[in-house]
């Protein structure tokens, strides 16, 4: 089979989309904890900024997945998911009061959430439609994690923790961009399989499935960390505290 020349720019975008995207998901799993210590809310706390994200995502992934498949689009819904992203990552920078945070915490889950199953849905698409392998776009993902772990924990064990934020705001400015090069793949686009929507993702992809339950149950992870981290740094060990979560993202 003949592939369209526009074949290989839409995929490496889509790669790149998929590289970048999984360091907001670095950041959210372990090291959005430094940053809230930082500020100096109590472990209660924190577990509240958490603990909201997987009650969040049950209605913000059912909202937009509905609007893509609605209006027949995953790109423009995805630019104005990273859009909504980049603003209150601006707005959660200069939030310093618990109240302040929480709010500006759940708006950003609003937007952040939904990016996973709509990429997801557009590389299925474009590797349908090209006669790819899903596998070959999706694992810039798994990439992206791992080097962003690393390079994101150096940056701030060099610069500190209050930096958390403006790298989030940098992600997503940079995912963002990415967005408008794509080519958008409408949420019911044909395939030789039959339409794949957004919302019939969700239904015949069993890999949705486990991909969400890994994302609660590092959610869940993340509170044990987070009360690591806690002790350690009570305990006088502040620079042991941010490598004791540092390594438990290859702890696994």
């Amino acid at each position: 089979m003949k592939l369209n020349h526009n074949a290989r720019p839409d995929q490496n975008w889509l790669r790149a989309l998929m590289f970048t995207i999984f360091g907001s998901t670095v950041l959210v799993v372990s090291y959005f904890q430094l940053y809230f210590s930082h500020l100096g809310f109590s472990r209660a706390e924190i577990g509240y900024l958490y603990g909201i994200g997987p009650l969040i995502s049950v209605f913000s992934n059912m909202f937009w997945s509905m609007a893509s498949d609605r209006y027949q689009t995953v790109r423009k819904v995805m630019i104005i998911l990273l859009g909504g992203q980049l603003i209150t990552g601006i707005m959660l920078a200069n939030a310093t009061t618990f109240g302040q945070v929480f709010v500006l915490v759940t708006l950003f889950y609003f937007f952040y959430y939904p990016v996973y199953p709509l990429s997801d849905t557009m590389a299925i698409t474009t590797a349908s439609k090209y006669g790819r392998n899903f596998t070959s776009i999706r694992v810039f993902g798994s990439i992206g994690y791992a080097f962003f772990a690393l390079s994101i924990g150096y940056f701030l064990g060099s610069f500190g923790p209050a930096w958390t934020i403006w790298v989030c705001v940098g992600l997503a400015a940079t995912t963002l961009l990415i967005s408008f090069q794509l080519k958008d793949q409408p949420s019911g686009s044909s395939s030789k399989n039959g339409p794949i929507g957004v919302m019939g993702y969700f239904e015949t992809q069993r890999c949705a499935h486990l991909f969400w339950l890994c994302i609660f149950a590092c959610h869940g992870t993340s509170h044990e960390r987070s009360f690591s981290y806690h002790h350690a740094k009570r305990s006088g060990c502040q620079r042991g505290a941010d490598r004791l979560v540092f390594a438990d993202l290859f702890r696994k």
